[in-house]
């Protein structure tokens, strides 16, 4: 028993809740949500100057998007991983963990193997294989919400 007084404990409490949201990895919006910045910004716009590009290809509608947003974030921040320079399977570690999770290991593979650019068909192997990432962060029970099929 710690007979410690309860604010002493609570800032005990809360220094290590701190010291393990900073060891353990996060979300990047997590993170974003927890950084305060003035109402203003960091930096003031007048810093900055406007460039406007041409739009060569308009946007498809909404209604045509075959990827779930969540999938699409994940695709991004795996891909990066790819891109600077870690294996892929190393990057998809996590994906694999779940498909394994819920029977799907050889499935997985197949999708890994897939994956040899950034190409259409990886990107859509990819994808497909993130799906799994759901089950090994949350559940299987999670496993397979999204399908591109």
């Amino acid at each position: 028993m710690d007979l410690r007084p309860a604010a002493v404990l609570e800032a005990d409490a809360a220094r290590i809740d701190e010291l393990r949201r900073r060891r353990d990895s996060m979300a990047v919006t997590t993170r974003i949500r927890m950084v305060d910045q003035p109402p203003e910004g960091l930096l003031p716009l007048s810093l900055f100057g406007r460039t406007p590009l041409p739009d060569r290809a308009a946007l498809h509608p909404r209604s045509m998007e075959t990827v779930a947003p969540d999938i699409a974030g994940l695709y991004v921040d795996y891909m990066t991983r790819i891109a600077m320079g870690a294996p892929k399977r190393v990057a998809f570690r996590i994906p694999l963990l779940g498909a394994r999770l819920v029977g799907q290991g050889k499935y997985a593979e197949s999708l890994l193997s897939r994956m040899v650019d950034f190409a259409f068909p990886s990107a859509r192997a990819a994808c497909l294989l993130l799906d799994f990432d759901a089950a090994s962060r949350r559940g299987p029970d999670y496993a397979g919400a999204h399908r591109l099929d």
